[in-house]
């Protein structure tokens, strides 16, 4: 029997309910058994409530997969890893770590986040007309500006570029931070998130394995400068996720189920081999900084510290401080703010700017403004090109969990993503899976 052909891949209702409710399953049990065991001191709890209350939080994580339809959009792919590494681990956080009888409304959060999320699996139903652009820009204006991106990194770190194993990465990043001023900071963000990814995702769109090539080795520069794992690691998830994706919409598979089972084998795999050194180490990597981590973020940091201080009301945006000069805590990244000290605990937009601006209705406010972008960014993608600009957001979309919606924005690439998209002539005719 064919992928297409299984009821159990296929998208329907009943397969993203019992996918879901196995994902939903696996992350409970991850959180109860290693988590709040082993990183209790993160702030991973496992309160008890009674089964009416934990049956309610548990009904409000599965609810949104009942309106996912499969990638019909470049929408449909974003908000599926939202689902999987933002909503559901905020949902059970906030249920895992307060009691019935809380303070912090975590009611009227949940309320906010399944409108929400509900929205978003909707929103590749919304269908425009996507215009064309007369008088588009040749491409050879991204090799110019990838060329200045490079000449710029080369310039500014040549004295200290070097290949690192991950043991040593953080000593690498320590020696490099700080060098070059805003305009660098800004240049470097770009690099990883839209400039050398555009090379790679070019190169696989027109079928040249140059382009593939000379992306790949503009990644392992930037590794040797930031030791960032994502970018060594880089090459290979944009090549895996674009065939993926030509896979996937030729065959019309479901993607909750390989979610689901690659997270519940990569899960139980890692839980059955925490006394391998190496893989406890991955376990951490995986199970608690990539899994779990936003639920503990928001619950476990966002939630109690503006419970206790003041709001920002957006004025944590630099570009609105800079109009109000009213941040109350003057600048200072809200990661710093609250670990109060510790780590920089950036996190998802819901908690750095929603929770952080006004509590539950700053995450309503910062859900509308995704919201926007999702319907804006839908327009530009169409039949022919939606793999390719699906595998183009992949970088973005990984640091979704990690910055202010804003700096996603602005830092992260999605402008130039925008402008490319809308100006810049791609030959798109090339794209089929071979």
């Amino acid at each position: 029997m064919s992928l297409s052909n299984s009821k159990l891949l296929s998208n329907n209702i009943f397969s993203n309910l019992l996918f879901a409710s196995l994902y939903i399953a696996t992350f409970a049990y991850v959180w109860k058994t290693y988590c709040v065991p082993v990183w209790h001191a993160y702030f991973y709890y496992d309160v008890p409530h009674s089964e009416f209350y934990e049956a309610i939080g548990y009904l409000v994580a599965l609810v949104p997969v009942l309106f996912y339809r499969g990638i019909k959009n470049v929408s449909s792919w974003i908000c599926l890893f939202l689902y999987y590494f933002g909503y559901v681990p905020i949902v059970l956080g906030l249920l895992f770590n307060f009691p019935e009888d809380n303070e912090v409304n975590v009611v009227g959060y949940w309320i906010v986040l399944l409108i929400a999320m509900s929205s978003y699996f909707l929103i590749d139903r919304i269908h425009y007309n996507v215009g064309t652009t007369s008088g588009k820009v040749p491409i050879t204006v991204i090799w110019v500006f990838a060329a200045i991106t490079f000449f710029s990194l080369l310039l500014v770190y040549h004295s200290n570029i070097r290949l690192v194993d991950f043991t040593r990465v953080y000593d690498l990043r320590e020696q490099n931070a700080g060098k070059g001023g805003v305009l660098m900071n800004y240049i470097i963000a770009w690099a990883g998130t839209f400039t050398f990814p555009f090379i790679i995702c070019y190169g696989l769109l027109v079928k040249k394995k140059v382009y593939y090539i000379m992306g790949s080795m503009m990644f392992l520069f930037l590794y040797m400068i930031f030791g960032l794992k994502t970018y060594f690691l880089a090459p290979l998830i944009l090549y895996a996720m674009y065939r993926f994706f030509l896979w996937q919409e030729m065959k019309d598979v479901n993607l909750i189920p390989i979610f689901t089972i690659g997270i519940l084998i990569l899960s139980w795999f890692f839980l059955a081999n925490l006394d391998n050194p190496t893989l406890y180490v991955l376990a951490a990597v995986f199970l608690m900084r990539t899994l779990t981590i936003s639920g503990c973020l928001f619950a476990g940091y966002y939630v109690p510290f503006f419970s206790s201080h003041p709001n920002t009301y957006f004025n944590h945006v630099s570009f609105i401080n800079k109009l109000t000069d009213a941040d109350p805590y003057h600048g200072e990244a809200i990661g710093k703010v609250v670990s109060e000290g510790g780590m920089n605990a950036n996190a998802i937009f819901w908690a750095m700017d929603g929770v952080t601006a006004m509590g539950v209705t700053g995450v309503a406010i910062v859900s509308i403004l995704f919201a926007i972008f999702l319907i804006f960014i839908n327009r530009l993608v169409n039949d022919e090109n939606k793999a390719f600009v699906c595998t183009l957001l992949i970088m973005p979309t990984m640091m979704l969990l990690n910055v202010s919606f804003f700096t996603f924005l602005l830092s992260e690439g999605i402008i130039l993503i925008v402008l490319a998209l809308r100006y810049v002539d791609i030959p798109y005719g090339h794209m089929k899976l071979d």
